[in-house]
């Protein structure tokens, strides 16, 4: 690969240079010096990286600037407790807008209608409804906790969803805990 690219073992300045007929690698002498090359120069090149030829790189930096994201500007962390994370966030919108969420719990794929975000011991829960589990709609609605630290890829939905009449948002359980509940 080094002939193709144009370069030595040696140095840049030694391709050709200092080099009489008939010498080959190992009698190779410079010009002006008595003795031969030493051995550390007369080992292969190290192999480069396919973006660099000699020291000088010939392509960019692969994701050398962050990619964006999309904000949800709308939603507002509480003025009291905790800060809300990316998918706090999320879930937060869907509880305030009514709108279903799809999320992954214990490897089961789930569409959520979350009817309350709050807290319980410092971690953040959902109240909601599974309307669909696996493709499938389950045989009866009940009202079921989610630790948020255990929902992953959650997702907005364009579905909305009606508040069932088994929510209770006066429960003593959502007092001075409450981040989000629907109207």
């Amino acid at each position: 690969m080094l002939g193709i690219l144009g370069l030595s073992a040696g140095r840049a300045g030694d391709r050709d240079h200092g080099r009489e007929e008939g010498q080959g690698r190992q009698g190779e002498q410079r010009a002006g010096h008595a003795g031969p090359l030493p051995q550390a120069a007369l080992r292969q090149a190290e192999p480069r990286r396919a973006c660099v030829v000699g020291r000088a790189p010939i392509c960019a930096p692969a994701m050398s600037t962050p990619r964006k994201t999309l904000s949800l500007s709308r939603v507002v962390a509480p003025a009291e407790g905790p800060a809300l994370t990316g998918d706090a966030q999320i879930i937060a919108q869907a509880v305030r807008r009514k709108l279903a969420i799809t999320a992954v719990y214990n490897r089961t794929n789930m569409v959520i209608a979350p009817h309350i975000l709050y807290t319980k011991h410092d971690d953040l829960f959902i109240d909601g409804v599974v309307t669909l589990r696996d493709g499938k709609v389950p045989a009866e609605l009940k009202l079921g906790t989610f630790k948020l630290a255990g929902l992953n890829s959650v997702s907005l939905t364009v579905d909305t969803f009606t508040v069932q009449p088994f929510y209770d948002p006066a429960d003593a359980k959502y007092e001075g805990v409450t981040v989000a509940k629907v109207d």
